[in-house]
């Protein structure tokens, strides 16, 4: 004989589900901090954050695997755009870590070991921006690792694209009804150009209130 079963029955709120979203984006103290880092670092060291409301987030990779063959071309062409603008040659030694942002496709912020001809071994930074046609893609930025600080960038000459990941987009603030019709504060993004793609255009806003 089968042992009987009782059936069980769990309460789950709506304010529930609504807390566990909120704990899955970036709070107004992470996202100061995470644009202060980018600012400082530009773009190189960024914290492991949640998610936030601003275009073009830049993450830490966790999982370079997938991603190696993409970061070694980038590296190999940043020590090209090396070569040419400082006259120095260097070789790949390896990559320490790297960063993403999703953008036509992505951008690559590389921090990477290479050697000068005499076996001398420094860190430097890249930020490239990698396109669906190799060909086509730039770098943004290459430079030894600054031991302190964030110095003034120098950019690719061929590097056209305006590098808006690393200014901070202004935010307008209102308050919004959820789903579950409960209200709360939160950002939308007023104006922000990310690299090579266009950001979507937004709906007029219109004063229902106005005379």
């Amino acid at each position: 004989m089968a042992p009987a079963t009782t059936t069980r029955y769990y309460e789950y709120s709506d304010e529930e589900e609504d807390d566990q979203e909120d704990d899955m984006m970036m709070t107004p103290e992470q996202r100061e901090t995470y644009w202060k880092m980018v600012e400082e670092s530009s773009g190189f060291e960024v914290p492991d954050f949640p998610p936030g409301l601003d275009l073009g987030q830049i993450a830490p990779i966790k999982s370079m695997r997938g991603h190696m063959k993409d970061l070694k071309f980038c590296c190999q062409l940043a020590i090209e755009h090396y070569k040419q603008e400082e006259g120095k040659e260097i070789k790949f030694v390896k990559i320490l870590k790297a960063n993403g942002q999703i953008c036509a496709p992505i951008n690559y912020y590389i921090t990477f070991e290479a050697k000068d001809l005499s076996g001398k071994v420094d860190v430097y930074q890249a930020l490239v921006h990698l396109n669906c046609d190799s060909e086509k893609s730039e770098v943004g930025i290459m430079r030894l690792r600054p031991e302190t600080g964030n110095p003034t960038v120098t950019r690719s000459s061929s590097c056209s694209t305006h590098c808006a990941a690393l200014e901070q987009p202004q935010v307008g603030h209102h308050a919004t009804r959820t789903r579950y019709g409960k209200r709360k504060r939160q950002g939308s993004i007023i104006s922000q150009q990310p690299i090579l793609c266009a950001a979507p255009e937004e709906k007029p806003q219109v004063d229902h209130h106005a005379a």
